[in-house]
């Protein structure tokens, strides 16, 4: 292969890369066109093998976290209302005579919403990993709902580390190319 044209490529792969996550779509195609032009640098193979597992369904942009938080919120609240106007207490009772119903071990019901709370305050001014964290302590208690976000929000992090990584080396290479 030319070596002169890899330079271009890479950085050509690269960019196609980061237009199709910043799109918020599936980009394992321009994952793979970047491991195929950046053959042999194991550094640059190092952070696609960590983006990997996220190239099928793509990556959702914080504003993208920052809705889709809110929504589980809102449809959370609106659930812990209809238990309370009763809507579920004769589902509840009848459950109650046929089965024994023991609280497990968890964070007390109300420490999920202020957390939530307080994830989609630190979202509001793009403190992803601040968010993360309020979430993650929670999280054997958390609905899959919400694991699902909190699987999304770690994609996004871990692309919010590895992208200015990626962007170096690529032009340390183009730079030294020349």
């Amino acid at each position: 292969r030319d070596k002169t044209l890899q330079s271009p490529m890479i950085v050509f792969s690269l960019g196609h890369l980061l237009a199709t996550i910043r799109q918020e779509r599936p980009f394992t195609i321009q994952l793979e066109s970047l491991r195929l032009h950046s053959t042999g640098m194991l550094e640059i193979e190092e952070y696609l093998k960590r983006l990997e597992k996220y190239a099928a369904t793509g990556i959702p942009s914080l504003s993208s976290l920052l809705k889709k938080l809110k929504l589980i919120k809102d449809n959370q609240s609106r659930h812990e209302e209809m238990k309370r106007n009763g809507m579920l207490d004769g589902v509840l009772s009848q459950m109650r005579s046929l089965v024994k119903i023991r609280k497990m071990e968890s964070s007390d019901s109300k420490s999920i919403p202020i957390a939530l709370d307080a994830a989609i305050e630190a979202l509001r001014f793009g403190n992803l990993k601040l968010a993360i964290g309020y979430l993650k302590k929670l999280e054997p208690t958390l609905s899959d709902e919400l694991k699902g976000w909190l699987k999304e929000a770690e994609g996004l992090s871990t692309l919010e580390t590895i992208v200015p990584k990626l962007e170096g080396l690529v032009l340390a290479k183009l730079f030294k190319s020349e």
